[in-house]
């Protein structure tokens, strides 16, 4: 059983629920997000797993979680080991700001799903190889890299589908390389323009730029 610390609309700490009831009731609590690009300026998606309870075998961020109760947000910094098997420091991660997740949904297998998070935005630079990552297999399918430019025509939505490149999981658990089409469909929902703003925030870190946000 996972606990979150409990938050109202203005980030007060009001008390600690266990996270599937968090979900059920749509309390604010705390997440951490870490998108990972390298040095070719190719983003780094990870896929969920097709056992996930929300959002199964979607194209999602690199990589993410919750911050339990009593954590910190720099404690979030255990998800890019759990989910991908790299190791950082929390200063090679670029924090950007607080991106708020809200989603209301009855097609997921917690029924009356209400999501109301305060998510802690970061990128990190990072040039391990697709091939080199240790994926958690309980959490992933995959994981995929996509061109910044692709990406940006696809969220700009100049293109509907563009082609992506990595290794997925098949039934066995082999993790083999895989090439696919894929749209807009094929990507985790989240709201205002929030995968485009973290394109263009990339992009600004890429040229050098100093003033960065979500």
């Amino acid at each position: 059983m996972e606990n979150l610390d409990i938050f109202d609309a203005n980030m007060n700490f009001v008390g600690v629920s266990e996270r599937n009831e968090a979900h059920k009731q749509g309390l604010w609590h705390k997440a951490f997000h870490c998108w990972i690009f390298d040095n070719e300026g190719n983003v780094i998606f990870q896929l969920r797993s097709k056992d996930k309870s929300t959002h199964p075998n979607l194209l999602d961020i690199s990589a993410a979680g919750h911050i339990a109760s009593g954590e910190s947000e720099k404690d979030g910094i255990r998800e890019l080991q759990e989910e991908l098997g790299i190791n950082v420091d929390y200063d090679d991660l670029k924090y950007i700001g607080i991106q708020l997740e809200v989603c209301d949904s009855n097609d997921f297998k917690i029924k009356s799903y209400k999501n109301r998070e305060f998510c802690y935005t970061y990128l990190l630079k990072n040039n391990t190889l697709l091939s080199d990552f240790k994926l958690q297999k309980e959490e992933l399918g995959g994981i995929f890299k996509l061109s910044l430019k692709d990406a940006f025509k696809l969220f700009s939505k100049e293109v509907e589908t563009v082609s992506i490149n990595g290794y997925e999981f098949d039934e066995n658990y082999n993790l083999l390389p895989f090439t696919k089409e894929v749209g807009l469909k094929d990507f985790v929902d989240h709201k205002n323009e929030y995968m485009l703003k973290i394109l263009i925030m990339i992009e600004r870190i890429i040229e050098g730029k100093k003033y960065l946000g979500v």
